[in-house]
């Protein structure tokens, strides 16, 4: 643990200024485009608001360590409420949180963690694959859009079974998700 901060502040010299880390950058967007999100919600602007609202999801996504992004996408969710769009701005956010995980796990070049867990996203997209026997071809669309939804959920799955082994990431997304409730 570094203490520099405490000898200098003995020392009546001033703290060096913090480092500016992607995490910090990422999540310094995600707040302006929250708020610049916020202004063209008030003005009127709810298409526009609505994508800077899905960026700052996306931010906060990869920005936040990971027991809290998972939970990020909620919270920036109920601002896109406000344009009506609360299912799409969470959607973006997942998918940037579970993108994010995966790439970690295809660079450490190994499965995901969970023993028998790992069978269970897959059982369920593997049954949604099934299910297209039974879909008509003018509802390919809904389709299409239901195995995404399947493989974001199948991902978040994954993400908690694989990460968040230790009780105190476990004790920080129940907290996030009781905070939200």
């Amino acid at each position: 643990m570094r203490l520099d901060h405490i000898d200098r502040a003995r020392a009546g010299l001033r703290a060096a200024p913090r480092d500016l880390t992607p995490s910090r950058l990422l999540g310094a967007a995600g707040v302006a485009t929250l708020i610049a999100g916020l202004a063209a919600w008030a003005l009127g602007a709810g298409f526009a608001a609505l994508w800077l609202f899905g960026v700052a999801a996306v931010c906060a996504g990869l920005a936040l360590p990971l027991p809290y992004a998972v939970v990020s996408p909620l919270f920036i969710g109920v601002v896109g409420w406000l344009v009506d769009m609360l299912p799409f701005v969470i959607l973006l956010g997942w998918a940037a949180v579970v993108l994010r995980w995966a790439a970690g796990v295809v660079r450490d070049r190994r499965l995901p963690r969970g023993g028998r867990w790992i069978w269970l996203p897959v059982g369920l997209a593997a049954w949604t694959v099934f299910g297209i026997i039974s879909v008509p071809s003018n509802e390919l669309k809904h389709f299409v859009l239901l195995f995404g939804l399947q493989g974001l959920a199948s991902g978040v799955l994954l993400i908690v079974v694989d990460q968040l082994g230790s009780f105190q990431d476990r004790q920080k997304v129940i907290t996030s998700l009781i905070v939200f409730v």
